[in-house]
C-alpha cells in the first residue's frame, strides 16, 4: 500500500530541473508481441514473479509498507521498482477494466502482508548517523508495539468460535462484490473531480489479519498518467507490461530522501489508527516517463455490510483513498514537456502548436479543462503569471 507526521519544509528547485524525462528501455516494451484472442468483455491476465532473496532488497512490513534498507540515492535507485511480486508476497490475479465506473482494477492474491518483526530493520537504521534514519527507527519501534497489541487483541476477539465461524467468514467474503460496488458509487459521487486510487481490504478471521484484495485507479488518474482506460488496459493484458504495473503500483519515485520522510509519516499515521487524513509530499511518474512532485492525502474508511453504510469506524471491510494534488506550474510544464517530446519523436524543429499534440496529450488536456481543474489549479493562466 500504495501511505505518513511532522511537516518537512519543501525545498523548491527550478521546475525544469525537477521535471525528469526518463529514456525508456526498448527491451522492456512489447516483449510478447502476439495478441491473444478475446472472446469475453473482460480479459484477465496473471502476473507471476519470484522473490530474489538479496540482502539489500527492500522489506515489505505489515500492512504492505515498503521500507528500503538504504535511502541514499544510488542504493535507492537500484530498487525503485521493487514491488509486491518481486518480494514474493503476492501475485496479480488479473487486470480488469470496469466500463460502468470507469476504473482500472488490479485483483491480488497475497501470500503475506509483510514481515511483522522489525528488529533487524531497527538495528540497521540505528547504526546510521542521520536524523531521519533515527526517526524511522523510533517510528518502527512504536509500530512494532502497536501491531503486537493489535494482533493480541484481534486473536482474543476472534477466538470466539461460536461467532467467528466458517459461515461467518463466508458471509464476509460474499459481501465483497457489494462492498466494491458501493465504494465505487461513493467515489463517483464524492471524488468525481479528483485524481485518486483506492485500496479495498477485508478481514480474514482464520488468519487474524486483514488482506488487500483490490486496487482501483480512477479514470482521471489514468488520464493524468498519460493514457486512456482502454489503451492501458489493452497494453496490460496483451503484453504483460511489467513496467506499467510498476508505474501503477510502485511509482518508481526518484527522490530517496523524500521517500524516507514519507515512510516515517505513514508509519506514525498507522500507529494513530488512521484517525485523521494524512498529507504528505511525494512524486508521481507518468506512463510516458515524466516525474513531477505531488502532494498526496491518505484517508481510511470502512463499510458495514449489514447497514450498507460507509463510515470511519473499524469494520470487516475497509478501504484507503489516496488523492493526488499538483501545483499549477507543474501541470503547465508537463503539457509543454509532452509537446516538446512529441516534436522530438517526430523529428520536427518548428514551433510547437497545440493542434500537433498526440492523443495522449489530448486526453491530458481534456482532464485539465474540467471546471474542477480550472478552479483548483487556475490551469495555465495562473502558472504563466
Amino acid at each position: 500500500m500504495e501511505v505518513e507526521q511532522s511537516e518537512e519544509k519543501k525545498i523548491q528547485q527550478d521546475s525544469t530541473d525537477q521535471l525528469i524525462l526518463y529514456q525508456k528501455n526498448d527491451n522492456n516494451q512489447g516483449i510478447l508481441t502476439k495478441k491473444r484472442k478475446r472472446t469475453k468483455a473482460f480479459k484477465f491476465c496473471k502476473f507471476y514473479y519470484q522473490p530474489q532473496g538479496i540482502d539489500d532488497e527492500p522489506v515489505y512490513i505489515y500492512f504492505l509498507h515498503k521500507i528500503y534498507k538504504n535511502y541514499e540515492q544510488e542504493k535507492y535507485n537500484q530498487y525503485r521498482n521493487y514491488g509486491f511480486t518481486d518480494a514474493g508476497i503476492a501475485k496479480i490475479e488479473y487486470v480488469q477494466l470496469d466500463k460502468i465506473y470507469h476504473t482500472i482494477d488490479l485483483k491480488f492474491d497475497f501470500v503475506s502482508l509483510g514481515v511483522d518483526n522489525f528488529r533487524k530493520l531497527i538495528q540497521i537504521f540505528q547504526k546510521k548517523a542521520d536524523r531521519d534514519y533515527f526517526e524511522l527507527s523510533n517510528a518502527l519501534k512504536e509500530y512494532q508495539l502497536w501491531i503486537n497489541q493489535m494482533f493480541k487483541t484481534a486473536a482474543e476477539i476472534f477466538s470466539d468460535k461460536s461467532k467467528f465461524t466458517e459461515s461467518y467468514q463466508e458471509s464476509i467474503d460474499q459481501a465483497f462484490p457489494e462492498f466494491e460496488q458501493t465504494v465505487k458509487q461513493w467515489a463517483n459521487e464524492q471524488l468525481a473531480n479528483e485524481l485518486y486510487d483506492i485500496e479495498l481490504c477485508s478481514i480474514k478471521y482464520n488468519m487474524v489479519r486483514p488482506i488487500l484484495k483490490k486496487k482501483i485507479y480512477s479514470k482521471n488518474l489514468i488520464l493524468f498518467l498519460g493514457s486512456d482506460l482502454q489503451d492501458i488496459y489493452q497494453k496490460l493484458i496483451d503484453f504483460n507490461l511489467k513496467s506499467y504495473i510498476h508505474n501503477l503500483l510502485n511509482g518508481g519515485e526518484n527522490n530517496g530522501k523524500l521517500q524516507l520522510q514519507k515512510a516515517i509519516k505513514i508509519i506514525k499515521w498507522m500507529t494513530q489508527y488512521q484517525k485523521e487524513e494524512l498529507f504528505f509530499d511525494d512524486e508521481i511518474i507518468t506512463l510516458d516517463g515524466f516525474s513531477i512532485p505531488t502532494q498526496k492525502s491518505l484517508s481510511y474508511y470502512s463499510y458495514n455490510y449489514t447497514s450498507k453504510t460507509i463510515s470511519q469506524k473499524r469494520d470487516s471491510h475497509f478501504f484507503y483513498v489516496t488523492k493526488y494534488n499538483f501545483e499549477p506550474h507543474w501541470i503547465n510544464l508537463l503539457i509543454q514537456s509532452r509537446q516538446m517530446q512529441k516534436q522530438i519523436e517526430c523529428g520536427q524543429a518548428q514551433q510547437i502548436q497545440v493542434k500537433t499534440l498526440n492523443q495522449i496529450n489530448k486526453n491530458f488536456e481534456f482532464i485539465c479543462q474540467q471546471e474542477y481543474f480550472l478552479e483548483k489549479f487556475n490551469y495555465i493562466q495562473k502558472s504563466l503569471n
